[in-house]
């Protein structure tokens, strides 16, 4: 495979929400909704995230993601366990395949692997770490 860009037509039955992911703007809104909703003693240990210099990536239960206009729902794709994909949309080859491409080209990212439409990066959301309302602020205030 000479590019990680594949299409994504819509999917006809939405995967379940295991994820959001942001960038730009629309990472900033994320965190801000998030800390908004934080208890003030202690992050909820289930939601995990993942930042980037314009990108901010969520892990948790749906209940617990924030909604905010621009971001992308991931979810699994029985085929490929080891990607995160947008919800409502589908590579144009098969998951399982993207999922061995991935995995071959990058070996040093950390599964499970986040693929987007539109952009040709990788994020290894294995690398998650739990919610900390101070490291968040931080990352909003840079």
């Amino acid at each position: 495979m000479t590019s990680l860009a594949p299409a994504f037509p819509r999917r006809a039955v939405a995967l379940d929400v295991l994820g959001v992911i942001a960038h730009g703007n629309a990472s900033l809104a994320l965190a801000r909704r998030l800390l908004a909703r934080l208890p003030m003693d202690a992050p909820p240990r289930a939601l995990g995230s993942l930042r980037g210099p314009r990108w901010l990536l969520l892990l948790g239960s749906p209940e617990s993601l924030p909604w905010v206009d621009g971001a992308q729902w991931l979810g699994r794709d029985p085929a490929a366990p080891a990607l995160l994909l947008p919800t409502r949309a589908t590579p144009d080859v098969h998951p399982s395949l993207l999922q061995r491409a991935v995995a071959t080209r990058f070996p040093e990212v950390v599964p499970p692997f986040v693929v987007l439409p539109g952009r040709q990066r990788v994020i290894g959301a294995g690398e998650a770490r739990p919610v900390d309302a101070d490291t968040l602020r931080r990352w909003l205030d840079g």
